[in-house]
């Protein structure tokens, strides 16, 4: 009961973004599909039906041809099984099922959550790199947000289910390989999330003052091994991207100080607020203001700022194709404000916000390797409504912005873990509903769930369906996964192995005194928190030693 109704404040938060989706169908393995996302799938439902459609006890599942893996090694055998319809029930199993989630942000959580309303009988371990849990809600939501890093709290009761492990500072295929993983667990989870940038590569990318914004919003989060010394002693300041992000990034470098001073943001980044001179801060992205990424909430948040004034560089236009797209009432209320911001007359004395729609990076230009400006060129769309495109508008000429630093926000990326599939061009996990694929191949007892799964997409939410559609594909592998031979062998421990090669994880109590610690230390000086950014003083505060 207790975890029920857990996960349905957990899914509480996405009711706010729209209706909900219930995923009430049974993933047959099928070779040849990759990543297809569980929004995509669902069927739209009202809010008086349940989000979780099959009970923890009895789980039905359809007739799949998988192949048989060695459970000694990640690599897959020629030998196939043929899985059967029928139920199965938790007390079919006398211990717990032992199952690997590889990642402590909200993917793994949410899978955690799911996997616990599915079936009782399982002892999940998470494996995060990091000391600390909670991945991008830590050091990816900007500092004042803290209303939206409320999730950590539902992500610790997850934590304290005597059910579920935490292993902080584990990196799996440094410390811990994938086929030492398969000889423990039953069953393992990737939710690694994207460690990673896109890459832009245009003339002058590598200039001094060019950065990319996941390395900037990690160092504004206090994430251990972030790129440090940002130089913002410059007036003028250019994001390439129109996501929610760039807009993060923009607000962070517009905000008053005593806007953040009592937040979680790192001092180091205080100080440097505090001494910024920038006045301008431009935001440029390729497409127009309806197929903008960032949402109306954040648009609208920027407006409210009493120190800044929102610029729309041009006024807003409309491709023939925009029609179709404004008919759905998110885009409609976006380009609303967009006009209306458009119109609005500035306050000289303020910090200026400019938003430039259907311009695109060339070039990036300094003098002696110092950034100095950016040069971009005009864009129109062309194809169909949700399928629109920007190409160069050949009779329009190129235009410059003097700029003094340059933040990159063009998305993130998957990272590859030793020992398991990747596409190295979308940077994800190829994988069908969450069954991880070799080629065409699924892999059995290997899944995967979140921004490595499907990309970097979606809010926190959005993560509840995704994690909840790959729990459906592990449920509906269940038997063959739990009952197969050889079942019995996975009689290992991981705390044994992590001791033997002294590596020096932390456990939840760990992070509790490296949370402590920071709190103390934020008391100090006036702040929520003060967090480390030096990973063996984590380790050194989370009194492994006497673990």
């Amino acid at each position: 009961k207790k975890h029920k109704i857990f996960l349905k404040m957990m899914t509480s938060v996405v009711w706010k973004r729209g209706s909900r989706c219930a995923i009430n169908r049974v993933i047959p393995l099928r070779p040849g599909r990759l990543n297809t996302c569980a929004v995509r799938n669902c069927t739209t439902t009202t809010p008086t039906q349940a989000h979780i459609t099959q009970t923890p006890e009895t789980t039905t599942r359809s007739s799949a041809t998988i192949s048989t893996l060695d459970a000694t090694t990640p690599e897959a055998t020629s030998t196939s099984a043929t899985v059967t319809s029928s139920t199965t029930t938790s007390s079919e199993t006398s211990r717990p099922v032992r199952i690997c989630i590889v990642g402590a942000g909200p993917a793994g959580y949410y899978t955690a959550a799911a996997l616990l309303q599915k079936n009782k009988n399982v002892q999940i371990d998470i494996l995060e790199a990091l000391p600390t849990p909670f991945g991008l809600v830590r050091s990816g939501v900007a500092p004042d947000h803290q209303d939206v890093k409320s999730v950590q709290t539902r992500f610790t009761e997850i934590s304290l289910n005597p059910s579920v492990r935490y292993f902080g500072n584990v990196h799996v295929g440094r410390d811990i390989a994938v086929g030492e993983l398969r000889r423990l667990y039953t069953i393992i989870v990737f939710a690694t999330g994207a460690a990673g940038n896109r890459k832009l590569t245009i003339p002058g990318s590598g200039l001094e003052g060019v950065h990319y914004a996941r390395d900037f919003v990690a160092w504004y989060n206090c994430e251990p091994g972030a790129k440090r010394g940002y130089d913002l002693k410059g007036s003028t300041a250019a994001i390439i991207g129109n996501g929610n992000v760039a807009i993060d990034i923009a607000r962070i470098l517009a905000r008053r100080i005593e806007d953040l001073d009592q937040t979680d943001i790192s001092s180091e980044t205080l100080e440097i607020l505090r001494e910024s001179n920038i006045k301008d801060i431009h935001v440029i992205g390729r497409r127009g203001p309806v197929q903008a990424s960032f949402s109306t909430a954040e648009l609208r948040e920027l407006q409210r700022m009493p120190n800044v004034n929102v610029i729309v560089a041009d006024s807003p236009s409309l491709s023939e194709s925009d029609a179709g797209e404004l008919k759905e009432r998110v885009n409609l209320r976006k380009y609303d404000l967009v006009k209306k911001i458009a119109t609005a007359q500035p306050d000289p004395t303020k910090k200026n916000i400019i938003l430039h729609f259907l311009k695109s990076p060339v070039q990036f230009d300094g003098d002696d390797s110092k950034l100095n400006s950016l040069v971009v060129e005009q864009n129109v769309l062309v194809g169909g409504p949700h399928a629109q495109r920007a190409i160069p508008d050949e009779g329009k000429e190129f235009l410059r912005i003097n700029c003094d630093v340059v933040f990159l926000s063009i998305g993130y990326k998957g990272k590859k873990i030793p020992g398991v599939p990747f596409d190295s061009r979308s940077g994800i996990i190829p994988n069908d509903h969450g069954i991880i694929l070799d080629g065409e191949n699924p892999l059995p007892g290997l899944y995967t769930a979140g921004w490595i799964k499907r990309g970097p997409s979606g809010i926190i939410g959005s993560n509840v369906f995704d994690a909840q559609e790959t729990v459906d594909t592990i449920m509906s592998h269940w038997d063959q996964l739990v009952n197969k031979e050889g079942e019995e062998e996975k009689t290992g421990d991981i705390v044994s192995l992590l001791k033997k090669r002294d590596v020096r994880y932390v456990d939840w109590n760990g992070w509790l005194e490296i949370k402590r610690e920071e709190e103390e230390r934020g008391e100090k000086r006036g702040k929520i928190a003060e967090k480390f950014v030096d990973i063996r003083e984590m380790v050194r505060v989370s009194n492994k030693d006497s673990v």
